[in-house]
């Protein structure tokens, strides 16, 4: 069943209200990155990249090409947007699961020297998985976006969508899953005196488990479309809405998990504390005995 321009439109304001909070969920971890001189340690970098990702994602996302048709330059320009940033997104907290368990496991320091590496090498890799579906037309109008079409056929759009996306999005929440696992493992058998390692091993858990949250109803709606579902043909409309509000909150997540850490907000507290002191100061008034 199509959608109307009505039911596009609805679908179009729930994923501009999630992806709108993720924008300044990311915003908040990369103002932090620029005020802090001691926030800009390597894995608060890592974070900082990663909320550069989902802000540009969110911001793909929220382009209106809910009245527009596969062919118009606006709809195209959001596919290519959403394709290589989400993808870069994902890929980053590949990046981040590798850095953590090289540093904790490994007791490799040295990684960090490998960031430049890291953020070319994602690019790159993101830059041509975004120019295929281009070159074989496959970018179109999909519920409340555009991204690659999907016809119910094994044609080039379906491996596309698949191989492209779906199939290294999972091997990647496996990936992380068993490295967060090794690392977690680590940090048990380790000394924490003063509770660092036990924070950061109970926050583990909820860094694959952003990814299975915000991609696993799209890609479930994904195959059951595919086989043309009774149920998905008929609660098109409903089950779009609540896959953009998830999908959307991805960025919020990521700025929220990674980025809202003890460390941060002793920062912040600090920060806020001295702003406060020094604005009480500046209203006291001068005594003659202080000129």
């Amino acid at each position: 069943m199509r959608l109307t321009d009505r039911e596009r439109l609805v679908i179009y304001y729930f994923n501009s209200i999630s992806n709108g909070f993720s924008i300044l969920g990311c915003l908040f971890i990369c103002c932090m990155y620029i005020k802090f001189i001691e926030l800009r340690t390597f894995p608060f970098r890592l974070i900082f990249i990663l909320s550069i990702f989902d802000i540009f994602s969110s911001i793909g996302y929220m382009l209106p090409t809910y009245f527009l048709n596969d062919d118009d330059v606006l709809c195209q320009i959001q596919a290519a947007v959403i394709n290589l940033f989400t993808l870069a997104s994902v890929l980053w907290a590949g990046i981040i699961a590798f850095s953590l368990y090289y540093i904790i496991v490994k007791s490799n320091f040295y990684i960090q020297n490998y960031m430049n590496y890291f953020i070319i090498g994602v690019i790159v890799l993101c830059i041509i998985v975004t120019i295929i579906p281009f070159i074989t037309n496959s970018y179109g109008t999909v519920a409340g976006w555009c991204w690659i079409k999907q016809d119910g056929y094994y044609d080039s759009k379906f491996y596309e969508r698949y191989f492209l996306f779906f199939i290294p999005l999972w091997t990647l929440v496996v990936f992380n899953g068993v490295l967060y696992v090794k690392v977690s493992k680590c940090l048990k058998e380790n000394d924490d005196s003063d509770g660092t390692r036990s924070g950061l091993n109970r926050k583990l858990k909820f860094y694959p488990m952003i990814l299975i949250i915000c991609f696993l109803p799209y890609t479930i709606k994904s195959g059951l479309e595919f086989k043309r579902e009774g149920f998905t043909m008929k609660y098109d409309y409903e089950i779009t809405i609540v896959i953009a509000t998830v999908r959307g909150m991805h960025g919020f997540l990521n700025a929220f998990v990674y980025g809202f850490t003890k460390k941060v907000r002793r920062t912040l507290t600090r920060g806020m504390s001295e702003e406060d002191d020094s604005e009480i100061s500046m209203r006291l008034p001068v005594r003659e005995d202080d000129k």
